[in-house]
């Protein structure tokens, strides 16, 4: 499947790689795009990608799950220097990948603590900066990320899980992990160009989960 690829194979191990690509649009109906590049990219454990954004430099910016400790975090000749690296945690770790339109070079950044780190969506502020929405299990991220505002406290179950990375995957700026005593996660997100104002969505299954302002004070399903 990979055309003018920068990953030829599959990695192997226990689980999928990510894959991406670039596809010319047809002309008309009934004609067929151009793959124009097409490329594995992963370790040796399960890597799934869950959404992507362009940002204002033109970048692919593309946010999914990490089980691998050896998913490689720098490739080509555009990108370089550090980036947050936390493959050595436990389990689950999101990932968050930087892609140049030409597909030849990308930088990623692995966060996640000691527990389970998923994320399912992104967005690219004005700025150039990440925003990152899922849930995390862990109990140690204001010690790995020490200042961001994280809490080292799980709720119970899983905690809606919201940060924002710079542009160049190497600093958080923040982090808020939040929740009641069952599952929460954060799944859909928007923000306002303008303002800043970050929008999320997502589900809980929490009876005390916390709220400012409520439409709905309490929760009606089982």
């Amino acid at each position: 499947i990979t055309l003018n690829a920068f990953q030829n194979s599959y990695a192997g191990g226990s689980g999928d790689d990510f894959f991406i690509g670039k596809y010319t649009v047809p002309d008309s109906t009934n004609q067929a795009g151009t793959r124009v590049w097409q490329t594995y990219l992963g370790g040796t454990g399960e890597d799934n990608p869950y959404a992507m954004d362009q940002g204002p430099d033109g970048n692919l910016y593309i946010v999914g799950l990490t089980q691998s400790t050896d998913f490689p975090l720098l490739g080509g000749s555009d990108f370089t220097g550090s980036s947050i690296d936390s493959r050595a945690q436990a389990g689950d770790n999101v990932v968050i990948v930087k892609f140049n339109q030409a597909g030849t070079s990308w930088k990623a950044a692995v966060v996640g603590g000691n527990g389970t780190d998923d994320a399912y969506d992104l967005r690219i502020t004005s700025a150039g900066d990440i925003l990152v929405c899922g849930f995390t299990t862990s109990t140690n991220l204001a010690t790995l990320f020490s200042g961001s505002g994280a809490s080292n406290t799980n709720h119970g179950g899983n905690d809606a899980f919201v940060f924002k990375i710079n542009a160049d995957l190497s600093s958080i700026y923040w982090i808020k992990n939040y929740g009641g005593s069952g599952n929460d996660q954060a799944n859909i997100m928007l923000t306002n160009p303008n303002t800043g104002d970050i929008f999320i969505g997502g589900q809980t299954a929490s009876a005390n989960f916390p709220t400012t302002n409520p439409r709905q004070g309490s929760k009606v399903g089982t």
